[in-house]
């Protein structure tokens, strides 16, 4: 950055104070202040000339109404674009609460795929004991294919 204190005095020092172009100088001819310097002859005191410090020849500082103008318009541009990012913050927010929600879907639908597949795997001894009544005894058992006795048919089996 300015490093060490020699460097950093000797910047505010030029930077604000210079008598010719220090940044004090703008600021006060912006407000509206005068900042003509006068050049007085040594041996007599009369003012032999008037300057303009070159800051203010070089930079031309608004008036103090054309800085409120100023302001005023950046002012107004920079809420615009605040409302604008916030805008576009809200609707990020939106996408990001339905990224949340898709994850939240996603693992409902993997739960509900492997409740599918389990009841996929006992399809074929539901159908056995619906498709074959006829194996079924006088004490309601089912047989299976090869005729031996499964049991008495109850819900609890069938889950």
């Amino acid at each position: 950055m300015l490093g060490n204190a020699k460097n950093r005095a000797a910047f505010q020092q030029s930077f604000w104070w210079h008598d010719d172009r220090g940044f004090r100088l703008y600021l006060k001819a912006a407000k509206g202040d005068s900042v003509v310097r006068e050049i007085k002859d040594p041996d007599t005191g009369k003012v032999i000339e008037r300057r303009t410090p070159s800051v203010v020849l070089n930079e031309k500082p608004p008036s103090p109404q054309e800085a409120k103008a100023i302001w005023r318009k950046a002012r107004a541009r920079l809420l615009a674009l605040k409302r604008e990012v916030d805008a576009e913050l809200k609707t990020l927010e939106e996408a990001r609460q339905l990224c949340l929600q898709l994850a939240g879907a996603r693992r409902e639908i993997a739960k509900c795929e492997a409740l599918l597949a389990a009841l996929v795997s006992q399809r074929p001894a539901l159908e056995m004991a619906i498709v074959r009544p006829a194996h079924r005894s006088a004490t309601g058992g089912v047989f299976n294919h090869h005729g031996a006795k499964l049991g008495p048919v109850r819900a609890s089996n069938l889950r």
